[in-house]
């Protein structure tokens, strides 16, 4: 007994052998002729005419046409127009029209040789009485007549030679059309569950009736505890909405049982933050083979050479690639290593001797980025100056996904080449989204473009915004935002134009003369060992690499300066009197103000 899905497929194929049987007796009962495809010429012919190129480039028959031979015979001499006033004329094809009366006149010197075969046509159906032929309703039917008679040659001339439908096309077209036809009932007998799903076997996994049992078994079986209808997430393209269909493709991995390799060495790097290390190693627990290839045209070549038999050889360099050549290898020698030149090479198998060619596919492009660390250091050209830098001390990264892309790709590189780590400090960052966390998109409407952003927040605001950022979290971009940080870098600019503004007036001169600790005043010492705290603390979180604890504590200090120190100290700087009291003053608002991150703390107090 045939299986259902079977019986299914063999029914929409017989239904569409019949489909197109009927079709087919239909175009015979109106005699209609199927225009089908182009096979267009490699150059026209002679004698090919503007009219004969309208109508190839419409595939049907207009009145640009019939006025393309009627302009092309006036430009050859055999034709003139004259202008007789206003009237409203009416020819085949076009709407009434308030325009000025036109006669065509054939000329007396009218001879065929330098005419087409479709403008003779024109002519000789316009003039086949007059040598005058007025552009008006009067005239309808004789327009009309020529207008027929220049249509019935061109589709004469034109569609046996041009717009042919060739019988093996229609044959190749129907072949192709049962294929996807069955190709569709193969896809829906693919939906169907395999023997050994009990009384699932055979069913459909996509009807309605199918999860109706599966519940009535789990309610049977006591096991259903809600039931409820759930929308389905499936795949779409990012940028059209399409939906999208799978297809299975044969791609090339690598095998990843040497992967303690690479746990060896993720333990010898600083993780930022600390988490880091487990989600890599949890990546590499659970991960399979590398996926390598892609189906692409640009991209790194993969050095894979196939063979007849169905093996396989990976050239490991340049050198070895010339020695294998037996072909292409002139088309190839002087050019990077990318399509389309390397396809050219051919090479000889070194065991079995057999010619092979490369693969298509072109590699993974995190394949291509985790050899970074050694292509532009010259790895294999000076490898005493690549040992002058690698490894790197420091490296940054979106972490979402690049625990299984690049951190994992300069690992695994790094791991089988010299069994180390390729830097030291790894800082990972969450993503920038718009102000209510939402992913910008130009679709979306709420992408910020940096210029824009440039302009309206300023880039010092930009700047203060991600570095104050937790790097764990996501970064919410946008202009209320900017405000915020805006109203801070205020406070800064204030204590600086304040400084700015009563030094010059009373000609402050920073280290004119010489303090002495007594002289400091209570709030004097208070702000110095402020600034000299967060020297401190400031030395800490760049070791760290916390530069949002940094500025965090930054914007705590400015604070105090502004809203502490001078206010208290405001009477200072305004007295009249240019004493020593307020040159202390001045010296400790510099001195916090413009030294504290280059001057050792000794130097503050």
């Amino acid at each position: 007994m045939f299986d259902q899905n079977v019986l299914a497929m063999f029914g929409i194929v017989a239904s569409m052998f019949v489909l197109y049987f009927l079709i087919w007796l239909f175009w015979l009962r109106l005699q209609v002729h199927p225009r089908g495809t182009p096979v267009y010429r490699e150059t026209p012919p002679d004698r090919f005419s503007p009219a004969s190129a309208r109508y190839l480039f419409k595939k049907e028959y207009d009145d640009v046409a019939f006025v393309c031979a009627i302009a092309s015979a006036g430009t050859k001499g055999y034709l003139r127009a004259k202008c007789l006033g206003k009237k409203v004329s009416v020819s085949k094809g076009y709407h009434s029209t308030s325009s000025d009366l036109w006669t065509v006149i054939r000329q007396d010197d009218y001879k065929k040789k330098d005419l087409t075969e479709d403008e003779d046509v024109v002519l000789s159906s316009l003039f086949d009485c007059e040598e005058t032929v007025e552009v008006s309703q009067d005239n309808q039917k004789l327009l009309t007549k020529s207008i027929a008679a220049h249509e019935d040659h061109l589709k004469k001339e034109l569609d046996n030679s041009f717009i042919n439908f060739h019988p093996k096309l229609e044959i190749m077209a129907t072949i192709m059309y049962l294929i996807c036809v069955s190709g569709m009932a193969w896809v829906i007998r693919e939906a169907n569950f395999v023997e050994g799903f009990d009384f699932l076997s055979g069913l459909n996994a996509t009807d309605e009736k199918t999860s109706e049992k599966i519940l009535q078994d789990l309610k049977k079986r006591d096991l259903l505890l809600y039931a409820e209808d759930y929308p389905h997430v499936y795949p779409h393209c990012w940028r059209s909405g399409d939906e999208l269909v799978f297809k299975q493709v044969n791609e090339w991995y690598i095998n990843m049982d040497w992967r303690d390799r690479i746990k060896n060495v993720v333990d010898e790097i600083n993780w930022l933050p600390e988490w880091g290390s487990d989600s890599e190693h949890n990546w590499l627990d659970n991960m399979g083979d590398w996926m390598i290839s892609k189906k692409r045209f640009w991209g790194l070549a993969l050095p894979i050479w196939t063979f007849k038999d169905g093996s396989f050889y990976v050239v490991g360099s340049k050198e070895e690639l010339e020695k294998l050549a037996v072909e292409g290898w002139d088309k190839f020698e002087d050019k990077s290593p990318h399509r389309p030149w390397i396809d050219h090479v051919k090479i000889k198998h070194p065991e079995t001797g057999l010619i092979g060619s490369r693969i298509e596919d072109v590699g993974n492009p995190w394949l291509d980025a985790g050899i970074v660390p050694f292509s532009t250091l010259g790895y294999f050209e000076n490898n005493e100056y690549w040992k002058e830098w690698f490894p790197a001390d420091f490296i940054t990264e979106c972490i979402p996904g690049q625990f299984r892309n690049w951190f994992y790709s300069l690992l695994a590189m790094s791991s089988f080449l010299e069994n180390k780590a390729p830097f030291k400090t790894l800082l990972g960052h969450a993503l920038v989204k718009d102000e209510d966390g939402k992913e910008m998109h130009k679709t979306a409407g709420n992408a910020i473009w940096f210029d824009d952003a440039a302009e309206k927040m300023g880039v010092d605001v930009m700047r203060w915004m991600y570095i104050r950022q937790n790097v764990e979290n996501n970064l919410l971009f946008g202009y209320g935002k900017a405000d915020d940080v805006r109203k801070r870098l205020i406070s800064f600019w204030n204590i600086y134009s304040f400084f700015c503004t009563y030094a010059s007036v009373d000609k402050f001169e920073p280290n004119a003369q010489k303090i002495n600790p007594k002289d400091y005043t209570l709030l004097d010492k208070w702000i110095i060992a402020k600034v000299n705290l967060l020297i401190k603390e400031s030395s800490i979180h760049y070791d760290r690499f916390e530069a949002d604890k940094l500025l965090k504590k930054v914007e705590l200090f400015i604070d105090d300066l502004s809203n502490w120190y001078i206010r208290r100290n405001r009477r200072r700087f305004w007295k009249s009197e240019n004493d020593k009291d307020k040159f202390v003053a001045y010296q400790t608002l510099y001195a916090v103000s413009y030294t504290h991150l280059t001057l050792p703390t000794s130097d503050l107090v």
